[in-house]
This record gives structure tokens, sequence and C-alpha cells, in this order.
């Protein structure tokens, strides 16, 4: 009897090992890969524990709908976690250079010994994925090529690009607030998508993330886009009294910051602008043609502004300063009857320094909107109505280094935006 005892025990004792000395010697973490190199990464972890068939309501194909509920099945079995990088900015990011990798956990081992029926060996401990196989969820004819790796199956679709990104393995680069988003949204089921690169640094922009849940029958996703240190002073908001908020309705965008003219790097980009575009020319067009210093009308606004746009049009409401010469010099110019730009009919003045553009009406609302008194920008927008939709909605706001964008949608919306595109 103490023989059995001893031999159960000594099991145990080396089944313990093998399982410690897998999870923290051998097996690494996804994260791991990554790196200063990194611009795109999207990580879903605790899939174990994630009911993907709620996602099966928002398909309208009833054929696609039961081939997902079919192909996702195995996910819940034998897949912990889900990851996908790119060092490839958003403008050249290419199928073919997207890596994934697959955490099976503790199922590793058997999930090897499963891999001869779907893949056969190709080069360099890289297989591929055999002729008779067809994807879960990728095309037929789309060929991928994977890697087991220390605990890990690293896939994608060039054998070349598995092996340089394997490569880099040892480059790991901690980002605090990166690895903080992707524990932040770890439950979300479908996952978080962060994104940084040289084209968001433009505006000041350290990173963005997109993350996304259903609650019952709603999609719900959320966008996060988190500013550097520079943007965070550009757009510092200290007013105490805030006139305008009182106005704020559905579908108005509210503004309130220091310094409008900081505005100048959102406005003027190049998203909208075109990248042949030089907003310091176009300034020192409009100050020689019109003699209007767009930068110094800017700080002439009084810290508050809203932007409408409804079925009768778009318009604005704007607080002025005292003071502001570029503005009224501006006002002249488009109330003149002599101008060839002649909008005094869309131009109040209201006690001196509010100006109201547009024919629009702005009223006081019956309840205020209650935003942190650090907010530089706010919206409660319903785009059902603009895009002929059962219900589209979002809100944002900016406050502090980050601007939050939630988006609502029902499944209704989700199967008719299927059918249009």
């Amino acid at each position: 009897m103490k023989k059995l005892v001893g031999v159960i025990i000594s099991i145990f004792v080396i089944l313990a090992v093998l399982l410690l000395g897998y999870k923290f010697v051998y097996k690494i973490s996804p994260r791991l890969f990554i790196n200063k190199d990194t611009k795109l990464i999207y990580a879903n972890e605790g899939i174990t524990t994630k009911d993907f068939k709620e996602l099966s309501q928002f398909i309208a194909n009833k054929e696609k709908r039961k081939k997902f509920e079919k192909n996702i099945k195995p996910l819940n079995k034998y897949i912990t976690k889900i990851y996908a990088f790119s060092d490839d900015d958003i403008q050249r990011l290419k199928e073919n250079d997207i890596v994934f990798v697959i955490d099976p956990g503790y199922f590793y081992p058997f999930a090897l010994k499963e891999l001869d029926k779907y893949y056969e060996s190709y080069r360099d401990g890289i297989l591929i994925e055999k002729e008779n196989v067809s994807g879960y969820f990728l095309p037929e004819n789309k060929k991928t090529y994977l890697k087991p790796h220390r605990g890990l199956f690293i896939v994608g679709f060039k054998p070349e690009v598995i092996k340089k990104f394997v490569s880099k393995e040892d480059q790991y680069t901690y980002y605090k607030d990166i690895e903080n988003s992707i524990d932040e949204n770890r439950d979300n089921l479908l996952g978080t998508l962060i994104y940084t690169g040289p084209e968001i640094e433009e505006f000041g922009v350290k990173f963005t993330t997109l993350t996304g849940n259903v609650v019952k029958n709603k999609l719900k996703f959320q966008q996060v886009t988190v500013l550097n240190e520079n943007s965070v002073g550009r757009y510092k908001n200290t007013k105490e009294n805030r006139e305008l908020l009182q106005y704020v309705g559905k579908n108005d965008i509210y503004l309130s910051l220091d310094d409008f003219s900081n505005l100048d790097v959102l406005i003027f980009n190049p998203y909208v602008l075109g990248y042949n575009f030089d907003k310091e020319s176009m300034f020192e067009f409009w100050k020689a043609i019109f003699g209007i210093d767009i930068k110094l009308m800017l700080k002439e606004v009084d810290g508050e502004a809203i932007i409408r746009s409804t079925e009768n049009g778009a318009g604005a409401m704007v607080k002025i300063k005292e003071d502001s010469k570029e503005i009224r010099k501006v006002l002249g110019l488009l109330q003149s009857e002599n101008g060839f730009l002649d909008m005094s009919n869309e131009i109040q003045i209201k006690d001196n320094n509010t100006v109201i553009l547009g024919t629009n009406e702005f009223k006081k609302q019956e309840k205020e909107y209650n935003i942190p008194k650090e907010a530089f920008i706010f919206g409660d927008m319903d785009f059902s109505k603009f895009l002929n939709l059962p219900d589209l909605d979002i809100t944002f706001i900016g406050n502090g280094n980050k601007i939050t964008t939630d988006i609502e949608m029902s499944a209704d919306t989700v199967k008719e935006i299927q059918k249009r595109y």
C-alpha cells in the first residue's frame, strides 16, 4: 500500500514539474511578439469562456449563419487566445503580411497530434495546409502556413513572413498603456484591435483601440483614441461657466477648449484636404487675399462652440471674445450686401458675443447634458435617419488624454448593412 501511495505521489510530482516547466520555461505568451516595430495588434483572450454563438443573430444569410455556428465550436474547446500582428502602417497593410498567433494553452500537446490532419511538412519547421482542407473562415483557395513554436501556433500566408516574425521574439518591448488596454477589454467578445502608426502621430495620437461586445440583441463597439502628452495640453479646457452647454441637443457636436487655434491639426489635416495640401500656404493665401488670419480668428473663439447638422442644413453657435477683430472682419464680409458672399440672412449675433450661423434655431434644452468639466468635445448622435437604418447611436467624449466613442446598433441594423454592402 505504501509503495502504491509512493508511486501515485511520484506521478503527481512529475506531472506538476512538467506542467510548471511547460508554463514557466518552455511556453511563451503571444504578447512577447509586441515590439517597437509593431503597428497593428489584435488580441482576444479568455476564448474558452466566451459564447461566440451570440454573433449568429447578426448574420442575415441562413446558410452562412449555420456554417458560422458549426465552425466556431472548436474555438471554445481548443483555443484560449488569438492574436494578430503587423508591422505595416494602415496605408500599406496587406493581408499576406499579417501573422496570427494561436494559443491553445495546456491543449498544445494534444493539438500537435491533430495537426497532421490539416497540415503537412513544408520546410524549416513550417507546415503548409493540405490540399483537401478548407479553412474555417478563409476562402477555400487561400492557403495558410503554420509553425509550432513554444506552446503557440504561428499562422500566416507567407512562410518568409512567419520566419521573420518568429525571429523577433527576443525584441519584446513593454508598453504599459497597450497591455493595460488588452487586459481591460479581455472579457469583450470581439477582443481588442490596437493601432499605432506614423500617420496618426500627426494628429497627436499615441495609439487607438477598437473593441466590441454583444449585449442581448445589440452589437456594441468602443473606440478609444489615446492622445500623447503634447496633445493633452493642446486640448486643455479650464472654462468654468459653460454658457452654450444648455443649447446642446441630439446630433450636436459640442467643443469647449481654451485655445481653438489648436484645432488646426484636426481641421486642416491631410485626410480631409489631401496629402499634397499645405495648410500654411492656405493660411498665407487667406491673409494675402482677404486680410484674414485664420489662426488668430480661431484664437478669438471664447472657449465654446456648437456644430449642428440636421435635415434643414448645417449650422453653428460660437462664443466669441469681446475683442475679436478677425472674426468680426469675417462676419462683416459675409454680411455685406455688396459682397460676393452675402449670408446676412444666415448670421445672427446675440448679446454681441454669440454668433449663430445657418438657419437652425438654437433653443435651450429641457435637460442639460452632464459632462465632465474638463471635457473638450462631446456628441450624442443618432445616425439612423441620415443613413435610413433601423437604429445607429454614436456618442463620443474627449476628456483628459482620451477620446472615447461608443457605437451601438441592433441586429436589424447589422443585417441591413450586410444587404447593402
